[in-house]
């Protein structure tokens, strides 16, 4: 999940807490947010955030969805903003077991960064109760994440 501080959230559509067994079932927000943090790293470097999400939950437990946020990660040469996709589905294995196996696109259009920091990430979790989730991500063409400019000084 994001680490964000909402200013502003208006929901759209359904629950997200919502579950779907005969109906799609579509959810989002618009919102704005004081710092956009993800895992920890300021995307935005204390500045505020303009964000929005959609996402749709089709029969069956699969899902879909899409994100999108302004970002400045460095103090030179920064993608203006980030849009994520996803797509995967949940099993309820027991009253108190859940599952869940995502695949997740990041990418940051027009940027200007020499190594690339879009990636796909593969996610599985495993939750006790609503309460307790234990997540494994595997990202096989991860090659920069952090909030350095991930290039050389004369050469932006």
């Amino acid at each position: 999940m994001r680490n964000i501080r909402p200013l502003l959230l208006i929901c759209l559509g359904a629950s997200p807490a919502a579950h779907s067994d005969s109906v799609n079932v579509y959810s989002g927000s618009i919102g704005g947010t004081s710092d956009f943090v993800f895992r920890g790293l300021s995307l935005t470097r204390g500045k505020p955030a303009a964000q929005a999400s959609i996402d749709v939950e089709f029969p069956k437990e699969f899902y879909v969805g899409a994100f999108a946020a302004t970002c400045d990660p460095n103090p030179g040469p920064s993608p203006p903003f980030e849009i994520d996709f996803w797509a995967g589905r949940y099993w309820r294995v027991s009253e108190a077991v859940s599952t869940d196996l995502r695949i997740s696109q990041y990418t940051y259009y027009d940027d200007p960064r020499r190594v690339s920091y879009d990636r796909t990430e593969i996610t599985g979790t495993v939750g006790w109760r609503n309460q307790l989730y234990l997540a494994a991500i595997y990202s096989p063409n991860t090659r920069a994440v952090a909030s350095s400019p991930g290039y050389e000084e004369g050469n932006a």
